[in-house]
């Protein structure tokens, strides 16, 4: 199921500033998950080493500069349970 979640670019980081937890915890979840049910071998490993790792950062940082500590336990949060949740059938 894909959704279209239209953000104009001023709108980027809106996502991570606060304003809807929820969508910061299924967008992020679901980008891991995505790729574990999709990708394997060595384009998992990069994207769980390189990218995912480059995201979490990202994210951390922008939290951390609007003050948004509980979502930096979200984002934290998101990114355990998008590595250990259970897939279902490919």
């Amino acid at each position: 199921i894909w959704h279209n979640v239209p953000l104009s670019r001023q709108e980027g980081h809106k996502s991570f500033k606060g304003e809807n937890p929820s969508m910061v915890y299924y967008v992020s979840r679901n980008r891991i998950l995505f790729m574990r049910k999709n990708s394997g071998g060595i384009r998992l490993f990069l994207f769980l080493v390189l990218f995912n790792n480059i995201f979490l950062l990202y994210n951390l940082a922008l939290l951390l500069f609007y003050r948004k500590f509980s979502l930096m336990i979200l984002a934290l949060k998101v990114y355990f349970d998008g590595l250990f949740m259970p897939l279902g059938k490919r």
